[in-house]
């Protein structure tokens, strides 16, 4: 059609705007000339997590704390996130994390942590976090199997590594919506 523009969505830029609109009960469409995009059947309602609302301003995204004790995977995993338009504050440690979850705590939307940890584990900062803030969803992500992780509930949300950029986006979608 001669339009720089991608008219489908095979660009991933597309298919992520997509699959985030979607997420709130809206259609996208891309006419074939790439010059017009009709979003429709937005929900009437707006979201709530945690007494506040799933939309903000595009200056202001979600924030995620991202703890994980490998440099290299906690550099990949925020890449990902970032990608995705989130803030994300990393940590190493577990009492970095909780450094974390404290000065920022009016900002933080999720808590994303590895299981095992050098100094605390995840299921130790998600104790000591809910004094900082109760209901701060947490997903746990870990190399190791739900089945190999003693006191992991199947209610608990859990990410197995490595995990593909999309299921990290859909849990993560899953967690704040």
């Amino acid at each position: 059609n001669g339009s720089t523009y991608p008219t489908d969505f095979d660009d991933p830029d597309l298919r992520r705007a997509q699959g985030y609109l979607r997420s709130f009960g809206a259609e996208v469409a891309i006419d074939a000339h790439g010059v017009r995009v009709d979003i429709s059947a937005i929900r009437d309602e707006v979201p709530v997590v945690d007494g506040r609302s799933l939309f903000r301003s595009r200056l202001e995204p979600h924030t995620v704390v991202l703890v994980d004790d490998n440099e290299t995977v906690r550099s990949l995993v925020r890449r990902l996130l970032v990608r995705q338009g989130f803030r994300v504050l990393s940590a190493a440690t577990g009492d970095e994390a909780l450094r974390l979850c404290v000065a920022h705590r009016d900002r933080i939307d999720l808590l994303l942590t590895d299981i095992f940890l050098p100094d605390l584990g995840g299921r130790r900062i998600t104790k000591q976090k809910r004094s900082v803030r109760p209901n701060l969803p947490v997903l746990y992500m870990s190399g190791y199997s739900r089945a190999r992780i003693e006191g992991l509930s199947a209610d608990d949300p859990f990410i197995a590594k490595p995990f593909t950029s999309d299921e990290l986006f859909a849990r993560v979608c899953a967690l704040l919506s």
